[in-house]
């Protein structure tokens, strides 16, 4: 169906005034791909031709460098055409413009605000802001650190290998500013917060490699969720701050929404956290009240039975965090001659 001169300017006067292309589609009578294709158009009237600093992602040297590489390769997109040039593009939610601006003022180019975004699956409408400029240096520069056209269906680790092991945390938080996610559920029984990131299942086992190599994490399975996504979900008290720990360790750039729930959950941790001992948490027993919580993986846990003293529900969990503690446990039984049973136990072979 060809798009008459009189139903274009129509289209440019209605997305103007803030209506969807969604809403545009119904209102013309005209398919939402025709309307969305034409808004495109008019949407790459405003990507800038000359942005400066082009020599930003020559080599990948900073945290700053680190940390928009992996937003960009997470949230962001590289396309080149014939008629439009070698283009780079991120578009967010409007409450995000702040952080998107960090990256608009590095290159010293405006943001493209308030566009009108329709989500096809769930019909929703918002604004949202848009970084896009065209460069052919900048976009070249970003093939060569590893990011592809059409990534989403591209499964490639090559974009690591230009991350030295002092930035790779940067880097791994823009992509979980860009593709990850935190949460914190509460229920009757105990509190869990998880950590996640999404991705191709090449990228996300070269990211868990390096989170267990840097926090003593353990493996875990990650999970497919759609034919071209997979993600890895990390739950637990311990594992959850020591990921947070990591991840903003000596940083000063990160999405400040996310950074905010992380802290906020971080300090719920602390709060509610009833035992030093990994795995341990209370129970509504009197007569025993602690219990250990074993994670299987998938964001369940394991009930492992109840236990009078902190000591003997961690040594369930975890024998070699009680040899650790050695003399400070004693503190932590009801009774010296039963710490010295256990510990006797312990030595023993149990």
């Amino acid at each position: 169906m060809l798009i008459t001169k009189e139903q274009f300017e129509q289209i440019k006067t209605l997305h103007k005034s803030g209506i969807g292309a969604m809403k545009i589609s119904k209102m013309l009578n005209i398919k939402f791909r025709q309307v969305q294709y034409r808004l495109d158009n008019i949407n790459k009237s405003n990507f800038s031709f000359s942005p400066k600093n082009i020599d930003f992602f020559e080599q990948i040297d900073s945290e700053s460098k680190a940390y928009w590489l992996g937003f960009i390769y997470a949230d962001g997109c590289i396309t080149h055409s014939s008629n439009g040039g070698y283009r780079i593009s991120i578009g967010l939610k409007e409450s995000d413009e702040a952080h998107l601006q960090k990256l608009a003022n590095i290159f010293e180019i405006d943001l493209y605000k308030n566009i009108q975004y329709t989500n096809q699956n769930s019909r929703d409408t918002y604004n949202s802001i848009r970084f896009q400029m065209c460069n052919k240096k900048i976009f070249k520069d970003l093939e060569n650190c590893g990011i592809k056209q059409r990534k989403t269906y591209e499964e490639t680790t090559d974009i690591l290998d230009s991350i030295s092991d002092n930035l790779i945390h940067h880097f791994i938080r823009g992509i979980f500013d860009g593709d990850g996610n935190v949460g914190f559920k509460e229920n009757s029984e105990n509190n869990y917060c998880q950590f996640n990131i999404s991705g191709s299942k090449d990228i996300l086992e070269k990211i868990q490699n390096i989170l267990i190599s840097n926090n003593e994490l353990n493996e875990i399975k990650i999970q497919q969720t759609s034919d071209y996504c997979w993600k890895m979900q990390y739950g637990g008290r311990n594992n959850v701050i020591k990921i947070h720990n990591w991840l903003y360790k000596e940083s000063s750039i990160w999405l400040e929404r996310k950074r905010t729930i992380f802290d906020e959950i971080i300090n719920r941790i602390y709060i509610d956290k009833t035992s030093d001992f990994t795995g341990v948490v209370s129970s509504s027993s009197k007569l025993n009240p602690f219990r250990c919580v074993v994670s299987i993986g998938d964001g369940r846990q394991k009930h492992n039975g109840l236990y009078s003293s902190e000591l003997e529900a961690a040594y369930h969990h975890d024998l070699e965090q009680v040899r650790l503690r050695g003399e400070e446990a004693k503190q932590f039984m009801n009774f010296p001659s039963k710490y010295c049973d256990f510990v006797q136990w312990i030595n023993d072979g149990y």
